[in-house]
């Protein structure tokens, strides 16, 4: 599948932005797939050879030529290790880390991210089709439809942020559970606009985003019910 564009991009929720609005390092999120971890492997251990060579030719100080001929290695391994070395830095926790509601908690996010992410990567598919001379979405429709997906991109957002809020000062939860702007949604205004386009092409491509963003609306109150009364 084409790169997808800019608009596109940016709504979706990568596993990198999903473990720092998380604070976690999460099972789902390896650095890169196989292939490009080992390609990583590969140029580093090329770029050090390379490194070294030259260091070998301009410098010629052995102790220096293999300091400098170590680097490309180093930065390789170190960007394969990074989830590791966030945790010992303390920035983040491991997903194994947590206790079993903690991590259905998480679960269930991933799941919505995933949905979320899959109505996006839909949306690409009919640009190409439409490219191809194919009925599709008419530019007004379109950025209807990039209105509400960006709602529910928000209360995503909103939900990872707040789950980890949650988590991390449960021994704030009368003080946080008082604060309802946590657990706002934009539900409302994704289903004014499903109601408006009931009768056009708009209301088959909003129908799952409203789907979702019912979940993410019934995940946050679920949230606010748990954390109102703590176990």
């Amino acid at each position: 599948m084409n790169k997808l564009p800019r608009d596109l991009q940016t709504l979706l929720i990568t596993p990198e932005e999903f473990s720092d609005r998380s604070g976690l390092m999460l099972p789902w999120q390896l650095p890169g797939t196989e292939g490009q971890r080992v390609r990583s492997l590969l140029f580093g251990l090329g770029g050090s050879f390379l490194l070294f060579g030259l260091a070998q030719w301009g410098i010629g100080v052995p102790g220096l030529d293999i300091t400098l001929g170590l680097l490309p290695l180093v930065g390789a391994i170190a960007w394969l290790l990074r989830g590791d070395l966030r945790r010992w830095r303390g920035e983040s926790v491991g997903y194994g880390d947590l206790d079993l509601q903690d991590q259905e908690e998480l679960d269930r996010l991933q799941a919505e991210v995933e949905a979320f992410n899959r109505i996006v990567r839909s949306l690409h598919l009919n640009d190409q089709l439409q490219q191809l001379g194919n009925p599709g979405l008419t530019p007004a429709t379109r950025r209807q439809l990039l209105q509400a997906l960006k709602l529910i991109r928000e209360d995503l957002v909103k939900a990872i942020a707040t789950a980890r809020l949650l988590r991390e000062n449960r021994d704030l939860l009368t003080e946080i559970a008082l604060n309802p702007e946590l657990f706002t949604t934009n539900l409302a205004t994704v289903q004014r606009l499903e109601q408006a386009n009931t009768a056009t092409d708009l209301a088959q491509y909003l129908a799952p985003a409203l789907t979702l963003a019912l979940d993410v609306h019934r995940h946050l109150e679920a949230l606010q019910q748990d954390e109102s009364h703590p176990s």
